[in-house]
């Protein structure tokens, strides 16, 4: 047995109707209607609701209303302003012509001598379902055009929502002059009894008498059956064909072909401008006619929006951050100059006492000697009571011995280094002593690389370490300025021994080869291989190992290079059996 498929759900079609409350179509023709699109299209479920003049062009806008029923007026206004498509016009009983089948009655209390023509409402107080209404407004003032040039502006306009019969309580309460209604509604109201017959009369009554109801107004064609645009045009068709096969209803209404609306459109364009809708309506209907242009529109308005405001924080983060950048560089070139006058202090105290402790080192023999032969020739001349000669060698003795504690005094002042040890990171010094390097050596086609650990603590002069690395490096820069062939590199790095008990600080270049005779001679006082140098750039890091009770360690490599490297205790190793000494 095949399954039974669900029944799939309808879809649902909205009929909206813009209707007087006095009128009987919605009970006669629309129900009848709306029994014969539901037999015929059994696919449809058909819904009706009722709406105002100022929804229907809403509806036309979000979808709301698939089809409605409203005056010629307004389907001539949302044919041209949102292309409403016609599939049916009412022809009323009694009117030969459909084509002139509706207009405008204005009415006021029976007793009121004051109105009894279109011209004498000029200033009066007129009730009426708005301005945008076709029937209920837009015909009478088409009339009224004829006797001023601003029929907008003739009377004061009371609006209500309840159609012709609040019009008609309006007048009789005395809170209107006047009213406008549509023709038929007032003797629909006194054959229903829903006011006292003959308690108002009319305004302006014309001689068209063709569809035995009172006018003020020309008669124009009067409802229309009409879809919007969104409305597939195969069920438009379905549609239309229904209306128009459908008999007359039992008081004569029925659906019929009356679609010239040449008078009407005069109308509209002539006070569309007033507007026909309200400024809000005609706005939105604006918006959906050009919709895409618009949504292009506010795109393009947010982007540029959004764009500015990028660009706007975007310079103003570049601003500050160049800003902070050259901040950061005015204190790092401050720091750096600070820093190469002190190594350049110290470089020079270092080298007044390397030279001053070779001075000492150089002259003390000689001025011994000196001393010597001058104590041996007074000793040999003892004797001969020579009381000159005496005096002579007893002022040699003086002065030579003044000599000698001259370079006594200079010795000690090499001797003496007041060096204030601390607990270091060698690995800041390291990274300190690059930085004025680069700062003070030109190292354009050199790799300057550091291998560090992430800290190593030894006990040193910070000033004293970090000259001897500037040197060092230097010296690396110098050794490898002449290399052509291979890319020149100095690395500087610390590393552990191998029973970590020491950190070794070492400075490596690709340089130049240098043998063990050279090697040697490194490690002299003075000793220089440079034409310019006297050496004592070297002998100045030698005098500060010393003083740190370490050395000056030199190793070739083949086929070329050397390696300068200077050993420190590990304070983070003694640290577990006992502190370093400051």
């Amino acid at each position: 047995m095949p399954p039974i498929e669900e029944p799939k759900e309808r879809e649902t079609l909205v009929i909206g109707v813009l209707l007087s409350e006095a009128s009987d179509i919605k009970s006669g023709l629309l129900e009848d209607t709306f029994k014969a699109l539901q037999k015929k299209l059994p696919q449809y479920r058909f819904e009706a609701t009722t709406i105002t003049e100022h929804d229907i062009y809403l509806s036309a806008v979000n979808k709301e209303v698939d089809f409605y029923v409203a005056p010629s007026g307004t389907f001539a206004y949302m044919q041209d302003s949102s292309g409403a498509i016609y599939l049916a016009g009412n022809q009323n009983p009694g009117v030969s012509n459909p084509q002139h089948a509706a207009g405008a009655l204005v009415v006021a209390k029976a007793d009121d001598k004051r109105l009894n023509k279109l011209t004498d409402l000029r200033n009066k107080r007129v009730a009426s379902e708005g301005r945008e209404s076709f029937f209920g407004m837009q015909v009478v003032l088409n009339e009224l055009r004829r006797a001023t040039e601003r029929p907008d502006q003739f009377f004061d306009v009371t609006t209500v929502h309840q159609g012709s019969l609040e019009v008609a309580r309006k007048v009789l309460e005395n809170k209107a002059d006047a009213g406008i209604m549509k023709t038929c509604e007032l003797e629909y109201l006194y054959e229903h009894n829903l006011i006292a017959k003959d308690s108002l009369k009319p305004v302006g009554l014309t001689r068209d008498r063709g569809i035995g109801c009172m006018s003020s107004t020309p008669l124009y064609p009067d409802l229309v059956f009409a879809a919007n645009p969104h409305v597939p045009a195969q069920i438009n068709s379905k549609v239309a064909e229904i209306l128009l096969s459908m008999p007359s209803t039992a008081k004569g209404y029925k659906w019929v072909v009356a679609n010239d609306f040449r008078d009407v459109i005069h109308v509209i364009r002539r006070f569309v401008s007033t507007p026909l809708t309200p400024e809000v309506v005609q706005n939105q209907l604006a918006i959906w006619r050009y919709r895409y242009a618009v949504y292009l529109g506010v795109i393009l308005l947010l982007g540029s929006i959004l764009f500015g405001f990028a660009v706007s924080k975007m310079v103003q983060s570049r601003t500050r951050d160049l800003e902070e950048t050259l901040e950061q560089n005015k204190q790092l070139e401050h720091a750096a100059r600070k820093d190469r006058e002190r190594l350049m202090q110290l470089e020079k105290a270092g080298i007044v006492s390397e030279l001053s402790s070779i001075i000492a080192h150089e002259a003390r023999q000689p001025v011994t000697s000196l001393i010597n032969y001058s104590n041996g020739l007074s000793l040999y001349l003892k004797n001969r009571n020579d009381s000159v000669i005496d005096e002579a060698t007893r002022e040699i003795s003086r002065q030579a011995q003044r000599i000698s504690d001259i370079v006594e005094r200079v010795r000690s002042y090499a001797k003496r280094k007041d060096s204030v040890h601390a607990e270091t990171d060698l690995v800041a010094l390291v990274k300190k002593a690059m930085r004025t390097v680069k700062a003070t050596e030109d190292t354009a086609g050199v790799v300057l690389a550091t291998r560090l650990p992430e800290r190593a603590i030894v006990s040193c002069d910070p000033f004293e370490i970090e000259l001897v690395i500037v040197n060092l490096t230097r010296n690396g820069l110098q050794a490898v300025a002449s290399l052509k062939e291979e890319v020149a590199y100095v690395e500087v790095g610390v590393r552990s021994s191998e029973d970590e008990t020491k950190w070794e600080l070492y400075v490596r270049d690709n340089g130049p080869s240098i043998d063990s005779e050279k090697i040697k001679q490194l490690s002299r006082p003075v000793y220089s291989e440079k034409i310019e140098g006297l050496g004592l750039g070297l002998s100045i890091c030698r005098v500060i190992a010393e003083r740190h009770t370490t050395r000056l360690q030199f190793e070739a490599f083949n086929p070329h290079g050397l390696m300068v490297k200077l050993s420190f205790d590990n304070c983070n190793r003694k640290n577990n059996e006992s502190s370093c000494e400051s």
